[in-house]
């Protein structure tokens, strides 16, 4: 998979832009891709799989809409970030079977692209079906309904995601320690100046939305 998201912040006027859609991607490189007698590149969105995000006033973001993947029919997906002039300005990345990646968004439309008080969200989503399919930032109530959290707010604008080491193998009554994860997890720590932020992920990656064809190795 190649999971990429569109933003830069590099002359004048690139950040913020409201009149531009910012996206996250994830695309099948399969093998054959643009050759002669293999399947054609993806050109558009026509054969990507979309899903819709919608974030609340408290900043957190849920999955509300999907389209089912087939890989015989689509090369991969895409979601439209919900803020306005939200963008990806840094790397993505892709380990223990969770991508993540950080948004940064203006506060108003008013805020310069030089200003140190924009809004910035952390997401975690499957790079293979773009969906948030574990509680890796915790699950919130949607309509009576236990919805996992693709992205919440953070106090940072630029972060790391390292493996936690920190042996964490019995939790006393009471104590604000992230909880242990379960066998075959991974633990993983979100660092950055002035936020501290961990998760559990699979080291598996999970194709549940991969219901045609042949899906991602």
């Amino acid at each position: 998979m190649v999971n990429f998201a569109t933003g830069n912040a590099f002359q004048d006027g690139d950040f913020p832009r409201s009149g531009v859609v910012q996206r996250a991607y994830g695309i099948w490189d399969r093998p054959g891709l643009g050759a002669p007698a293999g399947r054609a590149l993806p050109r558009g969105m026509d054969t990507l799989a979309p899903r819709s995000y919608t974030r609340n006033p408290d900043g957190v973001v849920t999955l509300t809409t999907t389209t089912d993947l087939n890989w015989r029919l689509h090369d991969g997906w895409y979601f439209n970030f919900p803020g306005t002039a939200e963008a990806v300005l840094s790397d993505p990345i892709s380990t223990a079977g969770v991508l993540s990646f950080l948004t940064i968004r203006p506060r108003d439309t008013t805020v310069s692209e030089c200003s140190l008080n924009h809004k910035a969200a952390l997401y975690t989503v499957n790079p293979v079906s773009g969906k948030v399919d574990r509680p890796a930032q915790g699950s919130i109530m949607v309509l009576s309904t236990k919805t996992p959290i693709a992205a919440k707010d953070i106090d940072a604008q630029k972060v790391s995601v390292v493996s936690d080491m920190t042996p964490k193998p019995f939790l006393p009554p009471g104590s604000n320690l992230p909880a242990p994860c379960k066998p075959g997890q991974h633990a993983k720590r979100v660092i950055t100046g002035g936020a501290r932020r961990s998760f559990c992920a699979s080291a598996a990656v999970d194709h549940s939305d991969c219901n045609g064809g042949k899906s991602p190795a």
